[in-house]
């Protein structure tokens, strides 16, 4: 007796050719048929790229582009929430997380933002998951704590 899959085996094709699995900072294209295989071969980096499993590893956005990404958007929530006449004193110490809550809650009625769930995923895929909670008193700490501690000379 022959299922679907094992006809989808025998010939080489699959409903899904690829599969993208997320893993946080690193991404894996898994080829799962023949054809899936065939495109990665012409349409995917070289000898020199990083392989994992027989799937291709591709690197997220970097720290560089993360932090502008963060500071674009926390900008851009903060300059809404300003025309909305909320005191600068209130949102300056907001994570990206509140400010995007308080602007729907002040704006959302009128579609100020993109389907409020939506927004707030694709925002947390951007700039990384402590980006979007953390308010920015709580990075400066964070920072401040991971930097090397100069050593006291001793004579």
């Amino acid at each position: 007796m022959s299922s679907h899959s094992d006809s989808f085996v025998a010939s080489g094709n699959s409903p899904t050719d690829l599969i993208f699995e997320n893993h946080g900072s690193l991404f894996l294209i898994r080829p799962v048929s023949k054809s899936g295989q065939q495109w990665i071969d012409e349409n995917v980096g070289d000898e020199n790229t990083l392989t994992f499993g027989g799937a291709v590893v591709c690197a997220s956005m970097s720290t560089q582009e993360q932090i502008t990404a963060y500071q674009e958007v926390r900008k851009t929530l903060v300059e809404r929430l300003r025309r909305l006449e909320i005191a600068p004193a209130l949102v300056d110490d907001m994570s990206v997380f509140q400010l995007m809550n308080l602007l729907w809650l002040m704006a959302g009625h009128v579609s100020y933002l993109g389907v409020y769930p939506n927004t707030c995923w694709t925002i947390e895929e951007i700039i990384g998951k402590d980006a979007l909670f953390d308010k920015p008193s709580e990075q400066r700490q964070t920072k401040i704590e991971s930097e090397p501690k100069p050593e006291p000379v001793v004579n």
